[in-house]
């Protein structure tokens, strides 16, 4: 949580290696505090309440394509030749 307010983020893909293995958001964040004990869950480990990963295109995709995909996921993750080169959220588009 302290990372995506120092950089005004709202979501941040989880990766382990090369790996894209889980996601994490604020609104997750804050569903879990809601739900739970903000110390409980704030001393956790990111991999203890990850979701699940954001979906990933090619850099090559079509626009157009990628567009319907963020009505159902906080962001999209871009590759290029096997590696993330960028992420793609709805305030992008805004």
């Amino acid at each position: 949580s302290e990372l995506m307010k120092k950089n005004s983020i709202d979501q941040l893909p989880v990766i382990d290696g090369k790996h894209n293995v889980g996601s994490i958001s604020e609104s997750l964040i804050f569903n879990k505090v809601m739900a739970g004990s903000k110390n409980k869950v704030l001393s956790s480990k990111v991999c203890e309440i990850m979701a699940e990963s954001f979906p990933i295109v090619n850099a090559e995709m079509p626009i157009s394509v990628v567009l319907p995909m963020l009505k159902n996921t906080e962001a999209i993750l871009v590759s290029k030749e096997n590696k993330f080169v960028g992420i793609i959220t709805k305030a992008n588009l805004i």
